[in-house]
């Protein structure tokens, strides 16, 4: 195997203006081969390649150039080679000998023997032909999954060290044809898990942002009022002592900042936002009691409440959510002296007044009539 560092490109125009375009690697990928100073390298170093391994004795041959993407240099591009011959192992030559274009190559002989002998040369040629990430030209004569099998070890060891994409690595999982199920669920996952991770990284930057620029709140009596009976520190404590606690709605138009204000109350941080618009039996999967000190329902109607009634009351029985005729997702979460805070448009709208659940609502309820903007203008 050699492998050249040079700064070939660096010094012509077409190549610097290109680099100062700032492309996102894909598209300098496509440009770049258009590049005429670029292809005159990878064709001087083909022929170069082709000449040397004829001279020794090889017959084999796979070339690789890459950008290189760790450089202090944006748009640096270095070279590998492999070559090998079937017959009897010959001389490599000098290293001098495999200078190209003023550049020395580091050389590094494979020294796979017996069974490894086959699998570590033809890992070698699969290195040089590999989609990896900023590749930019590749030749051989030597094609993989043609010429020799290609180890899914070897993809999933670029996938691993983040020189194949997911997209890559899963065509030539596929390509290869081997363990193909397994693997394929194994690179979806991890897939799968870092846009999870992304766009929760993306949603508290915004997050920072909105809170930077949001307005400050008024101070509410009423919600002071409310707030006071979770106080295990004030004049009167209620813990242990009451067996069920009042939740809070706020009912008001839209856009007056129901749900803002009712994150700030307790933290943004440590309050679990519920989403409820046209669901009968609210999810509180990601309901930790030890971490969140505060859960909204948003857009959550009062026969919502009233079929959950457990689960508003914040009693010391716990309630059993998510259940079916087997139970096999039913989640067991306990809320005794959580505060529940119901964020919505038009409460009690749907439920009869002179009704048991319409007095249930007033009794169990305190209701914060949201008549203008809770943010100070």
């Amino acid at each position: 195997m050699g492998t050249w560092n040079g700064s070939w490109l660096q010094g012509g125009c077409e190549w610097n203006a290109l680099i100062g375009r700032n492309f996102d690697m894909d598209v300098f990928i496509k440009f770049a081969q258009d590049v005429p100073s670029f292809k005159h390298l990878c064709n001087d170093m083909e022929i170069f390649i082709k000449r040397r391994i004829t001279k020794l004795g090889y017959e084999k041959y796979s070339i690789q150039v890459e950008v290189s993407l760790n450089a202090r240099v944006r748009g640096r591009v270095h070279i590998h080679a492999f070559w090998h011959t079937d017959s009897k192992p010959i001389f490599n030559g000098t290293p001098m000998g495999w200078m190209f274009r003023g550049v020395v190559p580091m050389l590094k002989q494979f020294t796979g023997k017996g069974r490894n002998h086959e699998s570590h040369r033809n890992r070698g040629h699969y290195y040089c032909q590999a989609a990896k990430e900023g590749r930019l030209f590749c030749a051989t004569n030597y094609v993989m999954n043609k010429h020799f099998v290609v180890d899914t070890k070897w993809i999933m060891a670029l996938w691993q060290l983040r020189k194949l994409s997911h997209s890559s690595a899963k065509s030539k999982i596929m390509q290869a044809r081997g363990r193909v199920g397994v693997l394929l669920k194994e690179i979806t996952t991890v897939e799968s898990m870092e846009e999870t991770l992304h766009i929760e990284i993306e949603q508290k930057r915004v997050e920072e942002s909105l809170r930077a620029h949001m307005k400050p709140f008024w101070d509410v009596p009423l919600v002071n009022e409310w707030k006071a009976q979770y106080d295990k520190m004030g004049p009167t404590v209620l813990y242990g002592i009451q067996a069920r606690f009042k939740f809070l709605v706020l009912n008001g138009p839209s856009c007056y900042g129901k749900t803002q204000y009712a994150q700030s109350i307790f933290g943004p941080a440590v309050t679990l936002l519920v989403p409820c618009q046209n669901v009968s039996s609210p999810c509180l999967k990601d309901y930790r009691r030890s971490y969140h000190k505060c859960i909204v329902f948003d857009e959550c109607s009062s026969s919502t409440v009233v079929q959950n009634k457990m689960l508003f009351q914040a009693n010391n029985d716990g309630v059993l959510l998510g259940q079916s005729q087997c139970n096999e997702f039913a989640c067991w979460k306990y809320l005794y002296c959580t505060p529940i805070i119901v964020c919505c448009n038009a409460w009690l709208a749907d439920i009869e007044t002179e009704s048991s659940e319409h007095q249930w609502l007033q009794t169990n309820s305190m209701v914060l009539a949201v008549t203008c903007p809770l943010f100070s203008s």
